[in-house]
């Protein structure tokens, strides 16, 4: 049990502590001491209840099977999170929903079917040219120079 607790995070811990009653104010190694003193004075059936909530929504428990891991488009640990709730990337973003493979991956048989997008979507005109200032060095062009389209001029 204490494992549990020592793997929650701090809002966890918060909601940890203030369903016991106590105070969910300080930083993580303080709410972690006092979470843990909760747990070894002996806390009520219903403190462990939610401890083992709190972690089970942490940690979700489905196994996943091989279909699901064959099956593309289909992110596993998304599917076996409760509704309501998003899944997070590691950096605390959400992740997005479904992870699309790099085409290189996927094999020339996926290949084919995939739409091609233009390599080049603006036009490029010889007429553009850059003008080169006294105050900046041009070290890479990233998108070549394009002119305006004739319904885009001011």
């Amino acid at each position: 049990m204490s494992q549990m607790v020592m793997s929650l995070r701090v809002s966890e811990l918060q909601v940890l502590l203030g369903y016991a009653g106590r105070n969910k104010h300080g930083r993580k190694h303080e709410l972690l001491t006092k979470a843990l003193h909760l747990l070894k004075a002996g806390c009520s059936p219903a403190v462990q209840m939610k401890i083992k909530e709190l972690y089970r929504r942490r940690f979700p428990t489905k196994l996943v099977s091989p279909t699901e891991l064959a099956l593309p488009g289909v992110h596993p640990t998304a599917a076996s999170l409760p509704p309501g709730l998003t899944q997070l990337g590691f950096d605390g973003h959400r992740a997005p929903p479904s992870p699309l493979l790099p085409i290189s991956l996927l094999g020339p048989k996926h290949e084919l079917g995939l739409p091609r997008l233009p390599t080049n979507l603006h036009p490029v005109h010889p007429d553009v040219k850059l003008q080169r200032l006294p105050f900046y060095d041009v070290l890479d062009e990233l998108i070549k120079p394009t002119s305006l389209g004739e319904f885009l001029r001011f």
